[in-house]
């Protein structure tokens, strides 16, 4: 069986960890986001070979990603030394080895304004600092299971999932000041209008309204405000994408990502709600709700930031957070394209500081 996008994230991820060095206690270990930008099916539609114990297929995916290393110290002069020390780790590791688990190429991004961060910026450390590095991958697990082999693979057989044109739309990570870039839109419902900001010393996006619509509970006619990415920087409306954002909530409220934006009464959306434990995906047409997926019994914690990926396509919409996936969900009502961007629900305490979005 095709191994799961997820999964290929979630591998590639250890497999970074696993050839950095432990940092001096107590310190902690530096931290690896996986952020994927292109990702094809090896062999025939990612048919790979066969399993002889057990009596499986193999399947494969490779995957073209940038990855993000992010070292820590206690003083600048230690930020200097846990750089070198990272890129010796990932450049200078044994090409054979890293071949065996996966890793067929890797090349630092050379990135000399790469800022400093500090504890204030929301690290576990005083000091700290991103590396980043373009990666192939494939992910290739072994079966576990007997699960039988067919003979042939049909020549006209349908590649599914994220093809080989897939294309960075828009990336920012909120360095200046990227609203001239969306739209603010506040929806039907209670509270205050959407407030949304740029902290140019967190460089973060803030968002302060207090604005909910919609019943509670899980539904799909939740209304707030959004920031949508305007089409004309888009490239126009989507419907097959990959949206990445890392957000966090201090207080109560929904966050969480708005597709298909069409206008306040039709759009697409996935949304974590505290204190409520919801995690759900719905749409919203004609101011009509209808729920997708949802997880009643887990929200998000408060308090901490969190990284979303959006995946959507051919209808079925796929929710990860922190590289896991959370919901799965189909929409066939063949809904038309529209913006995307980022939704909250009654979230006045909601903070972004990452977004990126790919066109599939």
């Amino acid at each position: 069986m095709l191994p799961p996008l997820g999964d290929a994230i979630d591998a590639l991820n250890s497999e970074i960890a696993g050839v950095l060095s432990a940092p001096v206690p107590p310190l902690p270990a530096p931290e690896v986001v996986v952020h994927a930008v292109r990702a094809g099916l090896p062999g025939v539609g990612g048919f790979v070979g066969l399993s002889a114990e057990p009596q499986a297929e193999i399947h494969a995916r490779v995957l073209d990603a940038e990855v993000t290393i992010r070292v820590m110290a206690a003083s600048r002069a230690g930020l200097l030394a846990a750089e070198a020390r990272a890129a010796r780790d990932i450049i200078a590791a044994d090409p054979v080895l890293m071949r065996r688990r996966g890793v067929l190429r890797i090349a630092r991004i050379s990135d000399p304004d790469a800022p400093v961060l500090e504890a204030g910026d929301g690290i576990a450390a005083p000091f700290g600092r991103d590396l980043r590095f373009a990666v192939r991958y494939e992910h290739r697990p072994q079966p576990v299971t007997g699960e039988g082999v067919i003979a042939a693979v049909p020549q006209d057989v349908a590649l599914a999932g994220i093809g080989e044109d897939t294309r960075l739309l828009y990336a920012t990570e909120f360095l200046t000041d990227p609203l001239a870039d969306f739209d603010a839109v506040s929806g039907p419902g209670t509270g205050t209008e959407g407030a949304w900001a740029w902290d140019a010393a967190a460089r973060e996006l803030v968002q302060t309204g207090t604005r909910r619509g919609g019943a509670d509970g899980p539904g799909g006619d939740k209304t707030g405000t959004w920031l949508v990415l305007r089409p004309s920087v888009a490239g126009g409306p989507l419907t097959d994408f990959v949206l990445r954002a890392e957000m966090r909530s201090d207080g109560p409220g929904g966050i969480g990502f708005v597709h298909g934006f069409r206008d306040p009464q039709n759009f697409g959306f996935a949304l974590l709600e505290e204190p409520d434990g919801h995690r759900l995906l719905g749409r919203r047409e004609g101011g009509a709700g209808s729920l997708l997926a949802a997880d009643t019994a887990a929200g998000f914690p408060t308090g901490e930031w969190l990284r979303l990926r959006l995946l959507a396509t051919g209808g079925t919409c796929e929710l990860t957070l922190n590289e896991r996936v959370v919901l799965t969900g189909r929409d066939d009502a063949d809904a038309p394209p529209g913006a995307v961007g980022l939704f909250c629900r009654g979230a006045g305490q909601a903070r972004f500081r990452h977004f990126r979005l790919t066109g599939l």
